[in-house]
């Protein structure tokens, strides 16, 4: 998508969030900052693939602001996430890196948690992430889980570094 469309509905999105800070400090307007955030979220989320897992259509949230880090001196990017509401996380073999050693189902293996869900610096990298199913993955294993997803799991202790000589 070029640049400028980019921009655009990264400028709506902006407006719409300005709308709902703005609400917030009026008591009276709880039923229109429910509105603003449900059409948000949505407005996130127009051309992404319904959830493969559920069916369900999928939502969109500016996860983290851009924000300027004085320790290292960079303005980091927002950070834009589009997913599935109704679907907990799940266990999954992995190869990744930060994969952890565990038994998933018995069988020994490298795990990670996968949401379904997908970010992106851009709203349009976020659905793209989405459409594609790259899906956000972590090592975060008690969060979120159902109790089931829980008993597929044994973590595995992790391999000591050999000591350099």
């Amino acid at each position: 998508m070029a640049k400028t469309n980019v921009n655009k509905l990264e400028a709506k999105a902006a407006k719409m969030q300005e709308e709902i800070d703005e609400a917030l400090l009026d008591e009276s307007k709880v039923e229109f900052v429910k509105k603003i955030r449900k059409d948000l979220g949505e407005h996130l989320a127009e051309g992404t693939d319904k959830c493969k897992n559920c069916g369900h259509e999928v939502v969109g949230m500016l996860k983290t602001p851009t924000y300027f880090d004085s320790r290292v001196g960079i303005q980091v990017p927002a950070v834009w996430e589009v997913g599935c509401v109704i679907c907990p996380p799940v266990y999954v073999a992995s190869d990744r890196e930060f994969a952890a050693p565990a038994k998933l189902d018995g069988k020994k293996t490298k795990v990670v948690r996968r949401s379904y869900s997908a970010r992106g610096t851009s709203i349009e990298e976020a659905r793209d992430n989405w459409n594609a199913g790259n899906f956000v993955e972590d090592t975060k294993f008690g969060l979120n889980v159902r109790a089931e997803e829980k008993n597929r799991l044994e973590l595995l202790p992790v391999p000591a570094e050999p000591a350099a000589s």
